[in-house]
C-alpha cells in the first residue's frame, strides 16, 4: 500500500507524521511524495535566490499591494486606460495554494499592462498631493518598475 504525500513534516515527520502512524498498523506501508510539489518547491527556491527574480516577484507583490488596497488608485489607474481606449486587468496576487502559476498570471498581467501602470505611477508622483509615506512607497515601487527590464525587450 502506498502513501502520498507532500512532504510535510506532518505528513511524513518520524514522531507523529501521518505516514508514521499510518506504518503502525500498516508496516509494509510506502510513502511516495508528491513530484509536481517538489519540484515546485525547487523552482521557488531558486527564483528566491535569483537577484533579478527576486526584484520581479518584489514589483508583482509591490503592484498588487497597490491596486488591491488602495480603490482609489484602482480607479484613477482605470480612468487612465478609459481614456486610452484600452482595457487592463488588475494585478494579481503572488499567493495561493500553487505559487507557480500565480507568479505566472501576474507576470502575464505585467506584461499586458506594463505601460498603463507605468504612466499611472509617474502621473500619480507628480500631481497627487504628496505624503512622505505616499513618497516613499510610490517612488520605490516606480523605481522598481523601472529597475526590471521592461518585459516585452526581455521576451525577444
Amino acid at each position: 500500500m502506498g502513501f502520498g504525500s507532500d512532504g510535510a513534516a506532518v505528513m511524513v515527520g518520524r514522531r507523529g507524521g501521518v505516514s508514521t502512524l499510518l506504518r503502525q498498523e500498516i508496516p509494509h506501508l510506502i510513502n511516495i511524495r508528491c513530484l509536481g510539489h517538489g519540484l515546485e518547491l525547487a523552482a521557488m527556491e531558486t527564483i528566491s535566490q535569483h537577484a533579478n527574480m527576486k526584484k520581479v516577484t518584489d514589483l508583482l507583490r509591490g503592484l498588487y499591494k497597490q491596486y488591491h488596497y488602495s480603490p482609489k488608485a484602482w480607479r484613477e489607474l482605470r480612468e487612465l486606460v478609459e481614456i486610452l481606449n484600452i482595457k487592463i486587468w488588475k494585478p494579481a496576487n503572488l499567493g495561493g495554494t500553487r505559487w507557480l502559476p500565480h507568479i505566472e498570471k501576474a507576470l502575464n498581467t505585467l506584461m499586458r499592462d506594463y505601460t498603463p501602470v507605468l504612466t499611472h505611477m509617474e502621473n500619480t508622483l507628480e500631481t497627487r498631493v504628496k505624503t512622505e509615506l505616499l513618497d516613499t512607497v510610490q517612488e520605490r515601487l516606480r523605481k522598481r518598475f523601472k529597475d526590471v527590464e521592461t518585459p516585452c525587450e526581455s521576451s525577444r
